[in-house]
């Protein structure tokens, strides 16, 4: 090794992985905590932990001979926050295994289609009656 390249030769710590990818990796775990975080300001009412992992893998190459010549070294990151879950909603099962819904009555699958109102045209809640004004 020459002088000048160990003059930027830097040990692996986690104090150094910032210079790794100048920096890229850092700035990736970075992003991967912050929406962990956001994830927690956004849904702070679900209990439940958010992770942030940095996974260091290494593989030794070795020579012909057996000899250690290099270790190849990934950062391997992720983040887990809890999984979204919609409130249920009902629907009608039908041939053809399809589920049917009501996107206007969300509530109650069973809902009678409303009918196309024209502009100027209301519907009556007592009677059901298309109303013009």
């Amino acid at each position: 090794m020459s002088a000048a390249a160990s003059i930027n030769a830097q040990t692996l710590t986690l104090a150094s992985i910032p210079m790794v990818e100048q920096g890229a990796i850092a700035a990736q775990f970075n992003a991967l905590l912050k929406a962990a975080v956001h994830d927690c300001e956004e849904r702070s009412g679900i209990e439940k932990s958010r992770e942030v992992t940095l996974k260091v893998k290494m593989l030794p190459l070795v020579t012909a001979r057996g000899l250690l010549e290099q270790v190849h070294v990934e950062f391997e990151m992720s983040n887990k926050v809890p999984g979204y879950t919609s409130m249920p909603h009902p629907m009608l099962v039908r041939r053809g295994d399809r589920l049917i819904f009501q996107p206007l009555s969300p509530d109650d699958p069973r809902q009678d289609p409303l009918p196309n109102l024209k502009p100027g045209e209301r519907l009556n809640k007592e009677t059901g009656e298309v109303e013009s004004d």
